[in-house]
């Protein structure tokens, strides 16, 4: 039969343990929320907003979405080199476009619809830098 000594002494170790883990998913967690503030550069801000399509986009890259004009999208995180995350809602499609592309809803409207090809002239819509996805093998 085991002593009240070592009862005791394997319910501290075993309570030593438990506060362990719990301070180390608690310190990973606030390390994790203070990386996605958008702050120190090439993180994304995250966020789940909707927007509404106001110039159509062709997509140059394989995890790029169709946009068309009038489609609602949610923005899941915007980048700092101007381009975002999101889901377009008409087409079930998931995958990165570009911020000028979008806009929130009751804003002003261009009176026409500009090809991406117009946009790209202009320097609304930049080259992909920090939200470029690139695979690890």
């Amino acid at each position: 039969m085991p002593t009240p000594l070592l009862v005791g002494i394997g319910a501290a170790v075993v309570i030593a343990f438990v506060a362990l883990g719990v301070g180390i998913v608690y310190i990973r967690k606030r390390k994790t929320v203070a990386k996605g503030d958008g702050g120190d550069g090439g993180e994304p801000i995250q966020i789940a907003e909707t927007m509404e399509v106001v110039y159509n986009y062709v997509p140059n890259l394989s995890d790029e979405i169709y946009l068309y004009v009038n489609d609602p999208v949610i923005v899941k995180c915007k980048f700092d080199d101007g381009w975002a995350f999101g889901f377009n809602m008409r087409t079930k499609q998931e995958g990165s476009f570009p911020l000028a592309c979008v806009a929130p809803y009751n804003t002003p409207r261009p009176s026409t619809p500009e090809r991406r090809e117009d946009l790209r002239g202009t320097g609304k819509i930049g080259n992909r830098v920090s939200s470029l996805y690139v695979p690890r093998d």
